[in-house]
């Protein structure tokens, strides 16, 4: 029985390694794509944690318009694991027409148990999206404002989903601001993971976002096959024991 329960205990471990490994392979080519997307400005893997009471500060850099930079497009990417709290729910904020101070916040979920994706000028105006929140999965969301006078693209895992139609003068010019909350860092809080940021100072293209996401979700070792192997390991250990 002491042979069975050491099994378990080491199958158990096998699997959560290597599931982590294969998390940590794949974020770390996502990381690699996008810092040799052009464009870039920055990107990050360092991991975030919310626990639905607070966000991170992050720096988008220089994306459109501040400090005389052409306001041409500009994108910006997210890759994180967020629960449903049953609350409106930012995945960031940052500058948005930097002249009028206005602060774009990027939403999971615009408004209290509506389920839909959204964008709000703090202060100024709310916009719910037609797309489904997703929680309690991993997921790539972009968005990005395209050089045509600043209409607003959503792409959900690689996909084009949805050009948000009731403003077409969207700025993101970027500079210091959250993660996983409002501008303010006092409501519309996350929780779960962020395992990924990029930004970006042009209007990315369609392919060059579908090439992000594939190398978020590019194949790895399974971690069932790798656990497998593992065990095989294992058991010959234990046989070698008795």
């Amino acid at each position: 029985m002491k042979h069975i329960s050491s099994k378990a205990k080491v199958a158990a471990a096998v699997v959560a390694l290597t599931a982590a490994g294969s998390a940590n392979a794949a974020i770390t080519h996502w990381l690699t794509q996008a810092q040799s997307t052009a464009g870039n400005v920055t990107a990050s893997n360092a991991g975030w944690t919310f626990n639905g009471s607070e966000g991170f500060s992050y720096d988008y850099g220089v994306l459109d318009g501040i400090g005389g930079a052409p306001v041409d497009g500009s994108t910006v990417e997210y890759i994180f694991n967020f629960s449903d709290n049953g609350a409106s729910v930012a995945i960031g904020s940052l500058t948005g027409w930097s002249p009028g101070n206005e602060r774009n916040v990027m939403k999971l979920e615009q408004w209290n148990n509506t389920g839909k994706f959204g964008a709000t000028i703090q202060g100024i105006a709310d916009y719910s999206l037609a797309t489904d929140s997703i929680f309690g999965e991993d997921v790539h969301v972009v968005f990005r404002r395209n050089n045509d006078g600043g209409t607003m693209d959503l792409f959900v895992n690689g996909a084009f989903v949805e050009q948000h139609g009731a403003k077409t003068n969207w700025r993101m010019d970027g500079g210091v601001g959250t993660l996983g909350a409002n501008w303010n860092n006092n409501a519309d809080f996350a929780t779960g993971d962020m395992f990924g940021v990029a930004s970006y100072d042009v209007a990315l293209s369609d392919a060059e976002i579908g090439n992000l996401y594939a190398a978020y979700a590019v194949a790895v070792p399974e971690p069932s096959s790798t656990a497998l192997l593992g065990l095989g390991g294992l058991a010959l250990i234990l046989r070698r024991r008795k």
